[in-house]
């Protein structure tokens, strides 16, 4: 198992957000690394760039050189739909359906990312849970039995999936959020003109789970492994969608986590954009605990280096995009 150190931003909820970045030890340090590539990788990625840029248009080339951006959205949940099985002899999910931008997909279970995403912003916390598709390319979520009415998500780093219907979209957003906002007002400079005391109530309805509605507890079934996301979006960008698979045959033989291709994850031109969320158990008031790394340039011959530098505890600097530790 993959363990490490990992940038937290905690959000306090005090009816306005405040993020502070901070690096923390956490379960196992990594230490970061720069890394001088043998001739042959070298030439081998260079190629690779090369071949690739040529069947793309000048303003979606793939960029090798450029430094990598260390940026990871801000989140505490990552919320996945779980794609139904690919059908036989044609494109897979990932490729033919997943349109550019997935929550105008009308058709479900796609709809249902749409919708959920509206609710979300009803809720207490549903403003940093990120909410993804994915496609399973080997893992236990591949084999369960697909049922045309549920949509099935997994969550990170509740490490459970969850069944839910059409009609049960906005309560499972309200779940997720921890409540819907009874006030959803937002506070303006016109609020504080009117006084502390209506400003503080209008906080407080916002800010107090207390003061929301009522929410419906999904259960869902247990998922308590390491996962592996490979940016493939392929009507989004198509650098991620051919370097995708390429990444997935390399990983198989070399990891025993659960591999699986995930909508726009940002970072096209630094494709591929690779995502280890590592499941460390749970503590004694049975909270599950998850790291994530986060890592952009990784193309096919780097997969054994990135791996084996995992395997020591090192992160390879250049290919580093940040990191959390999530906790359920």
């Amino acid at each position: 198992m993959i363990t490490g150190i990992f940038r937290t931003r905690l959000s306090l909820r005090l009816g306005v957000k405040a993020l502070c970045g901070k690096q923390a030890k956490l379960h196992t340090q990594y230490k970061h690394v720069n890394l001088k590539m043998s001739p042959d990788i070298q030439d081998s990625c260079d190629c690779f760039v090369k071949d690739l840029n040529k069947t793309l248009s000048k303003d979606g080339q793939l960029d090798f050189k450029s430094k990598l951006p260390a940026k990871t959205p801000q989140y505490h949940k990552h919320l996945m739909l779980v794609s139904p099985p690919n059908s036989a002899g044609q494109d897979p999910e990932w490729k033919a359906v997943w349109q550019s931008k997935l929550e105008l997909n009308p058709k479900w279970p796609y709809s249902a990312i749409g919708e959920l995403k509206k609710h979300l912003k009803e809720t207490h916390r549903g403003d940093m849970i990120l909410v993804y598709a994915i496609s399973i390319a080997r893992g236990e979520l591949a084999s369960l039995p697909n049922c045309a009415k549920k949509a099935r998500f997994l969550a990170i780093p509740d490490m459970k999936v969850y069944e839910v219907s059409e009609d049960e979209v906005e309560e499972f957003a309200h779940f997720l959020g921890e409540g819907k906002i009874k006030n959803s007002k937002k506070v303006s400079f016109l609020d504080f003109l009117k006084g502390a005391n209506a400003t503080s109530k209008l906080l407080r309805a916002q800010s107090d789970p207390r003061e929301g509605e009522r929410f419906r507890i999904f259960e869902g079934q247990d998922y308590r492994k390491n996962i592996v996301l490979v940016c493939g979006h392929h009507q989004r960008d198509a650098r991620c969608g051919i370097i995708a698979p390429q990444l997935i045959k390399e990983l198989e033989p070399r990891v025993d986590s659960d591999l699986a291709i995930v909508s726009h994850i940002g970072g096209h031109k630094f494709a591929g954009n690779v995502i280890f969320y590592n499941y460390l158990g749970v503590n004694d008031q049975n909270t599950a605990t998850v790291d994530g790394l986060w890592f952009g340039k990784i193309l096919p011959s780097t997969i054994p280096v990135l791996l084996k530098h995992l395997s020591k505890n090192e992160i390879i600097s250049p290919w580093f995009r940040g990191s959390y530790s999530l906790k359920e």
